[in-house]
């Protein structure tokens, strides 16, 4: 009986294992098709780091548990490379993936059964583009996007010379020799999710707040891990919550007015979109959503108004970010990162925060300074047709004598 007993045992040990490891494995594998979907190229992010990817990257325990994959829902995996902390991210839900597959598959009359949305991609190219030949890249590109249609806020402020900084920022100067599977790659990263575009053309070498840019495999983005997000900052000490503020309205500032002539304008923001490093310094790290408007092509449009700062009033909405895409990307400067900074993060009963970074000022800085007053001017001011970029030295100035 005992014997019998020990042969069972061993027989669904046996079977349990073959079950876990040959059907149903334990741990995800970063190799598997699955993990990163790159039979999918070029409807895909890229390709160069696979290698690095491939051998060297380590996801960490809980995150490469298959069954933390059903608590996972937006794709997002830690781990190390060569020793360096990262996060590995598919940059959307898994229906949303399949969601702008099944469009593609659509678009190129193929029944998603039995659709692969590469040849898709393939197809819908070849349609609007019969002539590989003489393309252009960037018309091209234009073009894919308008026909496939994207919700995401790269491109809704038109700008060619934004495209053609990123292809020479990452392919090189010669913007003609792009390849078609490369030129697949952007156009699908662009509709999905840009945030790997957006870290190479705005690297923290070059003095932005991003996370460094690894690279790219199939559906995964690799990047530096910076740190907890700002949620872990709402109960620290004032000087500590002061700093993180001041960081946020220079990053604002940075986002509003630099030498590129960009201004990159949030159209999300939460606590969880940004992130604390080590040695304090405050970073973006969910940069979907920003809208791209380009100065010097509204220099030259020269849309009604566009001199005029573009005031960001808040009209018809007191629990969300309110912005008009067309005012927005028709000016030259806008308030809004300040109205989105302060009115979302920095005051107590903002939509994005409760309490605000700024809650609990201390009584002597409530004696000494205006920085309530000001605060609250910044987040909505009492004259709702009175820009905050006036207002905006006087509070950072402010803020800098207290820290």
């Amino acid at each position: 009986m005992r014997i019998r007993r020990t042969f069972y045992f061993f027989a669904f040990l046996i079977f349990y294992i073959f079950l876990h490891r040959k059907i149903f494995p334990f741990y995800i594998k970063v190799s598997e098709d699955s993990f990163n979907n790159f039979e999918f190229c070029p409807a895909c992010y890229g390709t160069k780091f696979c290698p690095q990817i491939l051998n060297n990257l380590e996801l960490a325990t809980e995150s490469k548990i298959r069954l933390f994959k059903f608590l996972n829902a937006k794709n997002v995996y830690y781990g190390q490379i060569n020793n360096a902390e990262i996060v590995a991210k598919k940059l959307a839900h898994d229906w949303e993936l399949e969601k702008m597959d099944k469009k593609l598959c659509d678009l190129a009359e193929i029944s998603y059964i039995r659709c692969n949305p590469k040849d898709a991609l393939y197809f819908i190219y070849r349609k609007l583009n019969p002539n590989e030949e003489n393309r252009d890249p960037i018309n091209m590109i234009f073009k894919l996007v308008s026909h496939i249609e994207t919700v995401t806020d790269i491109l809704k402020c038109k700008s060619k010379r934004l495209l053609e900084y990123g292809i020479e920022k990452i392919y090189g100067p010669n913007v003609e020799d792009l390849k078609t599977d490369e030129l697949l790659e952007l156009v699908y990263t662009i509709l999905v999710n840009p945030e790997p575009i957006i870290l190479q053309l705005f690297p923290p070498q070059e003095g932005w707040p991003f996370p460094r840019y690894h690279g790219t495999c199939g559906r995964v983005l690799v990047e530096e891990y910076i740190g907890p997000s700002l949620s872990s900052v709402m109960d620290a000490d004032w000087p500590t919550r002061l700093q993180v503020s001041y960081q946020l309205l220079q990053l604002a500032f940075l986002f509003t007015h630099n030498h590129l002539n960009f201004s990159l304008y949030l159209t999300d923001v939460s606590l969880d979109n940004f992130a604390l490093s080590p040695d304090g310094s405050v970073f973006l790290i969910d940069a979907e959503s920003l809208l791209f408007a380009d100065k010097v092509q509204i220099s030259k449009d020269q849309p009604a108004g566009w001199r005029e700062p573009c005031i960001s009033r808040g009209e018809g909405c007191h629990d969300c970010l309110s912005f008009s895409v067309e005012d927005l990307c028709s000016h030259v400067t806008a308030d809004h990162n300040y109205y989105a900074i302060c009115h979302s993060l920095l005051i107590p009963g903002g939509y994005a925060s409760d309490r605000g970074l700024l809650h609990d000022i201390p009584p002597e800085v409530e004696a000494s300074t205006e920085l309530r007053s000001l605060i609250q001017e910044c987040a909505m001011p009492s004259d709702p047709n009175q820009s905050r970029l006036p207002l905006v030295p006087r509070l950072l100035q402010t803020m800098r004598s207290l820290i």
